[in-house]
Formats: structure tokens, C-alpha cells, sequence
């Protein structure tokens, strides 16, 4: 038994070993093709900063997302929107317009819903309790809003390398990639506490200032959505009722 139990061990260090080289590849790949200076990455993080001023939301009532799961993947309707600083809402359905998933946050709490979870419950938190909410890495509303590419540069918090910026986070980092021929953000990586890769999200196709592919990938969950953000609105009047908190299921406070 005992034997079993140490072959069980040996092959998670394995496979975990396997996953941390894989992840330092991507990394390295992404950021091999960025030969900008620190003083180009100031600059360039002043740039975007500058352009992020001029948007303060963006709304699409209505597109489709790719979403993959291990091998499973499926194309979904969504209603997505982001207004700054912390209301964000996305609604998933399938193709009979059944919900999925909707997760969302206005300036006082976040929630989370799937048509997955058992029990069906929806959690929810103040954004103070945050990190007692022990959240999956898809579920996180401070990684979903980030990766929306709006939010300021906070220079202050930053670490300015050759290729690269780092920015330090409450429970991790992330860093930064910026294409330096487009000048443009190409890449974020989001760390955990202990410098694991968690996510990375990716962008394409840049209009008026804003990425219109949005690729995100959770590495541990082998999860990835592709958001297609080309009919979105920038600095939009989005109706009030999408930063309220649904009513409709069960609820849990996952931040007491």
C-alpha cells in the first residue's frame, strides 16, 4: 500500500513538473520577440495609459465566445460589459438560450453563477473579502476586468525590465508584454504567490485603441474563451441593471 501510495506522489510530481516546464516555455516564447529597453517599457506603458483614459466602458449586448474545456469545445452566446473601475458582467447562454454561467461585479460586491456547480447556488462577496474567498482562477473578477485591457498601468507598483513589466498584486504578479513594433499590449501573465503560472490572456487585432480578440487561458483548469469584441461599443450608456446582483438562486457569502 505504501508503495502505491508513493507511485501516486512520484507521477503528480511528475505531471506537476511537466506543467511548470510548460508554462515557463510559454512564457519565454511570448516575450523573446519584445526588444524594447526599460525606458521604451515606461514609455510605452505611459502611452497605453494615456489611450486608457479615453475609455471608460465598453458594451456588447450580444456575440458569440469559443469555449474550450480539456477537449470539449463549444461556441456560446454572451452578453459582455465593462465599465471602470469595478463593474464588469458577463452573461453566458447556450443555443437555446438557456443561461450558463453569469458572473459579474459592481463597486461593492461580486458574484459568480453556473449552471454547473452543485449545489446551483450563487456566490458572492465584497471586494474587501476577496482573498477569503478561496476562488477559482475563471471565477476571479480582478483577472476578468484586468484582462478587459482598460485598467491603467500603476507605474507605482511596477517593476521595468528590458522586455518586460511586472506588476505586484495583492496575492501574486503579472507581467506584461508589449509588441514592440505595435506598441501595444500583446500579452499579460498572471503568477501566483509562489511564481506559479496561473493565466494568460492575449490580444489581437487592435481598433481605436481597443483589442477586439481576446483570447484568456486558465492553465491550471485547461480552460481558454476567445471573445470577439469587433461590434462593441466604447463609452457606452449601459443600462444600471446590469451591475445588480440577480436574485433568482440561492445565495452564499464566500468572503465571511
Amino acid at each position: 500500500m505504501k508503495n502505491v501510495i508513493c507511485l501516486i506522489i512520484i507521477l503528480l510530481c511528475v505531471i506537476a513538473y511537466k506543467n511548470y516546464i510548460r508554462n515557463y516555455k510559454l512564457y519565454f516564447e511570448k516575450i523573446k520577440t519584445t526588444k524594447t529597453t526599460e525606458q521604451d517599457c515606461r514609455r510605452l506603458a505611459q502611452k497605453f495609459n494615456e489611450g486608457a483614459k479615453n475609455i471608460q466602458n465598453f458594451f456588447l449586448p450580444q456575440t458569440t465566445i469559443k469555449f474550450r474545456k480539456k477537449n470539449i469545445s463549444v461556441r456560446l452566446n454572451c452578453v459582455v460589459a465593462f465599465e471602470k473601475e469595478k463593474r464588469f458582467r458577463l452573461i453566458v447562454e447556450n443555443f437555446l438560450k438557456i443561461k450558463e454561467l453569469d458572473l459579474g461585479s459592481n463597486s461593492s460586491v461580486f458574484w459568480y453563477w453556473s449552471k454547473q456547480m452543485r449545489p446551483s447556488n450563487l456566490c458572492f462577496s465584497s471586494h474587501e473579502n476577496i482573498n477569503k474567498a478561496n476562488l477559482k482562477a475563471e471565477f476571479d473578477p480582478t483577472w476578468m476586468m484586468e484582462c478587459m485591457n482598460l485598467k491603467e498601468i500603476d507605474e507605482k507598483k511596477c517593476l521595468f525590465s528590458q522586455n518586460t513589466i511586472t506588476q505586484k498584486l495583492n496575492n501574486g504578479s503579472m507581467i506584461i508584454v508589449f509588441d514592440s513594433n505595435e506598441k501595444k499590449i500583446k500579452s499579460k501573465f498572471l503568477y501566483d504567490a509562489y511564481g506559479f503560472l496561473v493565466a494568460n490572456v492575449e490580444y489581437n487585432e487592435y481598433v481605436d485603441g481597443f483589442p477586439r480578440i481576446i483570447n484568456l487561458n486558465w492553465l491550471r483548469e485547461d480552460t481558454s474563451i476567445q471573445f470577439d469584441l469587433h461590434e462593441a461599443v466604447l463609452n457606452a450608456k449601459i443600462p444600471d441593471n446590469y451591475w445588480k446582483m440577480p436574485n433568482t438562486y440561492p445565495q452564499i457569502n464566500i468572503g465571511e
